[in-house]
């Protein structure tokens, strides 16, 4: 009677580890199937993302030249004229009519700064004029068409054209708070700076000029970016102050006409429509036919960037500025 009970119990116990055993394996199998599928995915999705990204790149002809990881801190961005460089291709002139001065950039050079090797840039300037600037501008378009290499300089090579950047670009994206919660403010550039036909760009686009020194006349890539700010949307020394945030995030050459810009934000707590767009601006209706705001929310901003032409290095700045929020620009 025992011998039966014991035998029972054992062949029941066996039939039941083996069911357990066999279970645990299936689940096993199908947690590692899932995991896989979700790996590849994840994959592919990155793959599609990084082609999408190239992709555009390539149609705005822009080369990324440095990252601030999150940004380049302004205390770590030094800039200085060493414009002994220039007067040997500038000085030669005679006749030149002259058109502003304004600066150049001779050399880059990207480094590490303290404990937290926080991104620094060192500028080297050059001091030019626009109608070199002009010349030199029409000079790559004519190289460019006959296929010389200058086209395919890369982030490793572009330094050997130094006399063609006779400027040095502040693109900058505002957002502000409206009625529907963040918005990014885009500007309409006119024809008349825009080549022909008036496209959408960043808020702010300014060049660095020789009246973007410090009292102790150092070339200061901030003045730059303030002026930019009063002359094309009236934004004062007080309502600077305001802001939540003031930026530089990427350096970049942007091939279409060869230039070297640096994207940045400023962030404002008030509304666009109410508190900036009725601020008197110099240049406001010289360069810019009209400024939208938009709701920072990526449909939307898919939706616009879709239907609408833009600047080509103003498409590459406001991704770059959106990537900092979380936004996503999708391939058009």
């Amino acid at each position: 009677m025992f011998e039966s009970l014991f035998d029972r119990i054992t062949n029941e116990g066996t039939s039941e580890l083996f069911f357990l055993l066999t279970g645990s394996v299936i689940l096993l199998c199908i947690q590692q199937v899932y995991l896989g599928t979700r790996r590849a995915l994840f994959r592919r999705k990155v793959r599609s993302e990084i082609s999408a990204y190239r992709q555009r790149k390539d149609a705005i002809n822009v080369v990324d030249l440095a990252t601030g990881d999150p940004e380049f801190a302004k205390r770590n961005i030094f800039s200085r004229d060493v414009s002994h460089f220039g007067e040997k291709f500038v000085s030669n002139a005679d006749g030149m009519i002259f058109n502003g001065k304004k600066y150049g950039v001779y050399n880059l050079r990207f480094t590490r700064f303290g404990e937290e090797e926080s991104p620094g840039v060192e500028v080297d300037l050059f001091e030019t004029d626009y109608f070199t600037h002009k010349v030199f501008r029409s000079i790559y378009h004519e190289l460019k068409s006959e296929g010389h290499e200058i086209a395919r300089a890369n982030a490793d090579t572009f330094l050997k054209y130094r006399p063609f950047f006779t400027s040095f670009g502040v693109n900058c994206l505002v957002i502000c708070d409206g009625g529907r919660g963040k918005e990014v403010v885009l500007s309409k550039r006119s024809a008349r700076v825009a080549g022909g036909r008036s496209l959408y760009h960043i808020t702010m686009n300014e060049g660095l000029s020789r009246t973007d020194k410090d009292p102790f006349g150092k070339v200061d890539i901030e003045l730059c970016f303030k002026r930019g700010l009063l002359e094309e949307l009236g934004i004062d020394e007080n309502i600077y102050q305001l802001s939540v945030k003031s930026a530089f995030y990427d350096f970049f050459l942007e091939k279409n006409n060869f230039e070297i810009g640096v994207s940045s934000v400023f962030e404002l707590e008030l509304d666009f429509e109410k508190d900036i767009a009725p601020l008197i601006a110099r240049d406001k209706q010289l360069e810019v036919d009209s400024f939208l705001s938009l709701p920072m929310r990526p449909k939307d901003i898919n939706a616009f960037v879709r239907d609408h032409d833009f600047v080509p290095h103003g498409l590459y700045v406001f991704e770059r500025v959106l990537l900092r929020k979380g936004v996503q620009l999708r391939q058009r």
